[in-house]
């Protein structure tokens, strides 16, 4: 296998999760371990968008925001993206 067909170095995916995270969390549940890349609106628990990265999974939470209004939009503290559950914690 090539170089650059390993998967990122956990410190990389990590940084890529918790930045989706701080961003999108709470109106979606994110998770991933590195390969797999996941999110579920929380007002739609059975809707769950894929991505093969980060950057995908991005793309596809925004399209998602964007064509179900119904998706929860309450304002965010930022200061507590450290707090909130959107997945798997670590």
């Amino acid at each position: 296998m090539s170089d650059n067909l390993q998967p990122p170095p956990a410190a990389t995916w990590r940084a890529d999760l918790d930045d989706l995270r701080f961003h999108w969390c709470p109106p979606y549940r994110i998770a991933s371990d590195g390969e797999t890349w996941a999110a579920s609106p929380v007002d739609h628990p059975s809707v769950v968008l894929t991505g093969e990265s980060a950057e995908e999974l991005r793309l596809a939470i925004r399209a998602d925001y964007s064509a179900r209004p119904s998706v929860h939009r309450e304002p965010r503290d930022h200061a507590e993206a450290g707090k909130c559950w959107c997945g798997d914690s670590h």
